[in-house]
């Protein structure tokens, strides 16, 4: 039995602790603007591909994508379409910080900011995780989130957690039986 804890206590916190990242919250009041920050540490020379993504649902969200010098509209999402820009567009000593225009219910969520400086296929790491908090004269509209949610639209890091659970939850029986 003891064995069975044990087991059970290592695979709870290593998926737990490899699944989890350090985020940064920021809360912003609906109908406001609000910064992203982000700041990278190498600020000699522009970045060939800065993006700035959603990363909890389960398609890819371009909030905003710098490529090639410029602006990349075809990739961003129709939601932040004339409603991000970066806080320097020059983005001197390494300031990647967006600014959110008109922030909604519907911007509650994960976001991430990620630098490419040479062309590879390899997955960059993101600079700056960012938990988007939304209120509405000092109510939190994450109840509207998850609202969402149950009604069909996926969360990506609610299902990778209930998968996590229920890997767990049949290990333990595997290791009961």
């Amino acid at each position: 039995m003891a064995a069975v804890i044990l087991c059970w206590t290592l695979l709870t916190v290593g998926l737990l602790g490899s699944a989890s990242e350090a985020l940064e919250n920021v809360s912003a009041h609906s109908g406001g603007n609000i910064v992203l920050p982000c700041q990278a540490t190498e600020s000699s020379s522009q970045p060939i591909i800065l993006e700035w993504s959603r990363s909890d649902h389960d398609k890819l969200e371009y909030v905003f994508l710098y490529r090639d010098g410029q602006f990349d509209p075809e990739n961003q999402h129709p939601s932040f379409k004339n409603r991000v820009e970066l806080r320097d567009k020059q983005m001197k000593n390494g300031d990647l910080s967006l600014i959110l225009i008109d922030v909604t219910a519907d911007d509650i969520g994960t976001y991430e900011c990620r630098v490419v400086r040479a062309r590879s296929n390899l997955p960059t790491p993101p600079i700056n995780v960012i938990n988007l908090k939304v209120t509405n004269n000092g109510q939190d509209l994450r109840f509207k989130f998850w609202q969402s949610i149950i009604g069909g639209q996926k969360d990506g890091k609610v299902l990778e957690y209930l998968g996590l659970m229920l890997y767990q939850i049949v290990f333990l029986l595997f290791l009961l039986l």
